[in-house]
């Protein structure tokens, strides 16, 4: 069943929400800020966990526009700073410096659920059955369709390393790895890679790239043959989220 954003926010005045609880969601940052706090669950967060989860969606902030956008979310009693200060809990850290901690009041996921329920689309159902498939390409020309099938067969076999990834490579996995496991050349590998590791505008952060040591590549420097780190490719939260649901 769904609740209206009225009985989702329950006895809040009108004039408390419009001019004091949602006054600082006209901003996009802000805004988005407040969504991804509530996406995110129960864990309070650093801005550091807050930067990282922003940049996997391209959207890159600075801490101290982090810090405004809570501080602003928190005057309007939508987020609090909580009284101990912690490590990030959603993301990499090895570091010792504790950062403030953030969490969402009640009446901040009041608000955003209600605002959910606002905006929500009835969910179309995605059909990509054999039946629609070759009525379409009996409707396009020979060029479409061979543009088609190249695209799909590019997207099946990104899904395919996220499935492989996800089963095999939580410490990461090598280009070379991989194309052995998949069979195609690694520089066919690596091309889909590229495409899902945020690199371009609009791309998705699905997998994340990093220089790393390896026998491999120290036996390989020994030789003359290459320098001795190796490029790995992992995972990222939202790559692993995909993978999880796909695979």
């Amino acid at each position: 069943m769904k609740f209206s954003y009225i009985e989702e926010v329950g006895r809040l005045s009108l004039d408390e929400i419009l001019e004091h609880h949602l006054r600082p969601l006209r901003n996009f940052n802000t805004r988005r800020i407040f969504v991804l706090l509530n996406e995110l669950g129960e864990k309070p967060l650093t801005t550091l966990d807050l930067q990282r989860k922003l940049e996997e969606e391209g959207v890159l902030l600075e801490k101290k526009d982090i810090n405004l956008a809570l501080h602003s979310l928190a005057r309007a009693g939508l987020v609090e700073r909580l009284p101990q200060r912690g490590k990030p809990t959603v993301v990499e850290y090895d570091g010792r410096y504790r950062f403030d901690l953030w969490r969402v009041r009640e009446v901040g996921r009041r608000i955003y659920r209600g605002l959910m329920n606002l905006t929500q689309v009835e969910p179309r159902e995605l059909v990509l059955d054999e039946t629609y498939l070759f009525r379409e390409i009996d409707a396009s020309s020979e060029d479409q369709v061979r543009e088609t099938l190249k695209h799909l067969l590019r997207l099946g076999r990104i899904l395919t390393l996220l499935c492989c990834m996800l089963q095999r490579g939580r410490a990461g996995m090598s280009s070379y790895k991989l194309a052995e496991i998949m069979g195609i050349p690694r520089g066919e590998v690596e091309s889909l890679l590229k495409g899902i590791t945020g690199s371009t505008p609009n791309s998705p952060k699905l997998v994340e790239v990093r220089q790393e040591r390896s026998l491999r590549g120290r036996v390989l420097r020994v030789l003359g043959l290459k320098r001795g780190d190796e490029t790995v490719y992992r995972l990222t939260e939202r790559g692993r989220r995909y993978a999880e649901m796909l695979c």
